[in-house]
């Protein structure tokens, strides 16, 4: 515990020193990776329009379906959309509901955790091992969920603050 809090503490400097260079929901992937200690970790975007999943950012055996969307129920994503709750699915290989194009990476378990705002789910963060203990999964799957609160609630005061500093900048180029 004592070091996934530190991650999430660097993490939370990590996004308000690089407000301007870095984009933010890849700085998630990169931290998500230290915290859950793998390499495969995924970000999905649920539209506001209906009910579609895609890939939105990615790393490791997930990276080359950046841009892919699932089936409707398919995979960690849509349970977790569906239930609004963290999920682990310890032998994903072997799960009915796991995606076609997920299964043939050969990751054996995966957890999934929802990132919210007011109380809907905007996007999922998913990661999945090659073998996880199911020992380690529950601490793993609390340090995640904080992860995805810190980094929701940190995009959101960051585009406010980017907001006002537009609105600041117009009103002063009113008064000039």
């Amino acid at each position: 515990w004592q070091r996934g809090i530190q991650v999430l503490l660097d993490f939370s400097l990590d996004l308000f020193q690089s407000r301007d260079r870095d984009d933010p929901m890849q700085q998630l992937i990169s931290w998500a990776e230290r915290l859950a200690e793998t390499g495969h970790v995924g970000l999905w975007s649920f539209k506001a329009d209906g009910p579609q999943v895609m890939l939105q950012a990615a790393s490791g055996k997930l990276e080359p379906l950046i841009g892919k969307k699932l089936k409707t129920g398919e995979d960690i994503p849509w349970k977790v959309w569906k239930s609004g709750q963290s999920t682990f699915i310890q032998e994903y290989s072997a799960w009915s509901n796991a995606s076609g194009l997920l299964k043939k990476s050969g990751l054996q378990s995966g957890i999934g955790v929802p990132l919210k705002s007011a109380n809907q789910v905007m996007h999922v963060l998913s990661v999945y091992y090659e073998s996880l203990s199911p020992a380690l999964a529950e601490p793993r799957m609390s340090l995640l969920e904080l992860l995805a609160q810190v980094a929701f609630d940190s995009l959101n005061l960051r585009q406010r603050l980017d907001e006002l500093s537009e609105a600041r900048a117009a009103q002063e180029e009113k008064v000039n």
